[in-house]
């Protein structure tokens, strides 16, 4: 009984205006990248706009069925808040900005304090407002159909994997990052392969080598079919060292000794294949932060640095190390850090403000063709972080290679500060992975941080394992010298 709402009118309407729908999102089809923005696109032209399941959990609005959620992000709430998805928080979390109240006045509501609504921009993005002037409509079939236009909310289809992209890298500008495991891959990917690599952020990351390198003062044990570190660099016939000594027992690092490995172990000079002359480092610059507060001491990055200190010509410049853990320390951003420190420290570049949202495209890959060993536990899909003026190949950019921590890398942010900046200074990121949970003991025995999803920061792949011709180093270096043309 009783007459439509023009909001009910306007749905039975809907099957004269739409076309012909696109098949829901199926189990096969992956979930959408985190901090994506939501827009408004032709309903039917995109399986990625249905179905929206409201109702949930503190007012969690569900797409597609995967474990992402309608969230507003920056200024989270606020007047102008965009709207995109993200992973749904636990019930348990006291964050607010995942809730949403969908009513028959068709307006879509956020319930934090304002009285905010879902409106569309005119470029088609979704943003809050206090104004409420826009209406939806949800479809039986689970669309949020905007009033006015007739348009769909849309999520971005994260899309088929691509096949790695050859792109125009300037000569000498490919910078490694990481943290934890992915930040002692770092540090040796920086010093093995210096002749490309100019500059490395380390978060919670140990000196070069460090881990299998026995220093006078180090404790040794029985070398075994199970220990941490199977090849030990100077111990005693049969005698090893401590798994993560560098970590634990940083006291124990003579640090005037970390330099003479990659200087001395591939003969003067260097040589390919084996590691880059080390004085290739001479002018680089290094950013190192200590944020693991609880599990290691704090020695490591200390040493990370005096390592660097005596392989660079101005420390004071080329080096920056924050202590996140240090009495009285403030919170910072190391990923805003990073990219300020390689390029705005550097005379070499110039450093642009980060975009506030980032416009260009994360994109699976497929790392199959340059992964040599199936045994050492890549995944067969990587990420890539490709800006806007990247991707035609007209603009020379430089490129960040991100080697994630232990337990590998389920998704990306597409919004995430390092892609706010590789935007804005045409920075294509990459980000290799390897699997959170694989077979790799089987073949390698000792590689028990590498099952875990870590990369060979132990040596427990190879005694070679920080040279080039390291399994994971040189696997990691097929992708990149595609990327960047180099022979």
């Amino acid at each position: 009984g009783g007459p439509l709402s023009p909001a009910r009118a306007m749905l039975a309407a809907l099957p004269l205006l739409l076309p012909a729908a696109l098949p829901s999102i199926s189990a096969a089809d992956p979930a959408p990248y985190d901090h994506t923005h939501l827009y408004i696109a032709d309903c039917g032209t995109d399986k990625y706009q249905k179905p929206w399941v409201p109702g949930g959990p503190k007012g969690h609005i569900t797409i597609g069925g995967f474990n992402v959620c309608m969230d507003n992000g920056q200024p989270f709430g606020g007047e102008g808040s965009v709207v995109q998805v993200y992973t749904c928080h636990p019930l348990s979390d006291d964050e607010i900005n995942q809730g949403w109240a969908f009513g028959d006045d068709g307006l879509l509501r956020t319930t934090q304090p304002g009285n905010r609504c879902v409106s569309i921009n005119d470029g088609g993005t979704a943003f809050l407002t206090s104004k409420c002037d826009q209406k939806w409509v949800l479809s039986k079939e689970g669309e949020f159909i905007h009033e006015s236009t007739k348009k769909c909310l849309t999520a971005q289809d994260p899309g088929p994997p691509i096949e790695l992209p050859k792109l125009n890298i300037i000569p000498g500008e490919i910078f490694s990052w990481g943290g934890s495991s992915g930040g002692d891959m770092a540090i040796q990917f920086h010093v093995a392969f210096s002749k490309h690599v100019n500059g490395v952020c380390g978060n919670d990351a140990q000196p070069y080598h460090c881990a299998v390198t026995y220093f006078p003062n180090d404790y040794l044990l029985p070398q075994t079919n199970e220990s941490g570190v199977p090849y030990c660099y100077k111990c005693p016939d049969g005698m090893t060292v401590l798994y993560d000594k560098c970590k634990n027992h940083p006291q124990h690092v003579d640090v005037g000794m970390l330099p003479d490995y990659p200087r001395r172990v591939c003969g003067d000079g260097g040589k390919p294949g084996c590691i880059d002359d080390a004085a290739n480092i001479y002018d680089d610059y290094v950013y190192l932060s200590r944020g693991e507060c609880r599990t290691y001491i704090g020695g490591a990055e200390v040493n990370t640095l005096a390592m660097y200190g005596m392989m660079t010509t101005d420390p004071q410049t080329q080096l920056k190390y924050v202590d996140k853990c240090a009495p009285g320390a403030h919170s910072t951003d190391d990923e805003s850090n990073c990219i300020s420190h390689l390029f705005g420290a550097s005379p070499k570049r110039t450093l642009k403000p980060p975009v506030n949202y980032a416009n260009g495209r994360v994109h699976t890959f497929d790392m199959t063709p340059f992964i040599t060993d199936v045994n050492v536990g890549f995944e067969e899909q990587g990420y890539i972080y490709i800006p806007k003026n990247c991707q035609n190949g007209t603009t020379a950019c430089h490129l960040l290679v991100h080697f994630h921590g232990c337990g590998g890398l389920q998704g990306v942010q597409q919004n995430r500060t390092v892609h706010c900046y590789a935007e804005s200074n045409n920075i294509v990121v990459l980000y290799p992975r390897i699997k959170k949970t694989n077979n790799v003991s089987r073949t390698y025995p000792n590689s028990y941080e590498i099952a875990r999803g870590c990369w060979d920061g132990y040596g427990q792949l190879s005694e070679d394992y920080a040279l080039q011709s390291g399994k994971h180093m040189s696997i990691a270096w097929n992708m990149i010298a595609h990327i960047a043309g180099i022979e």
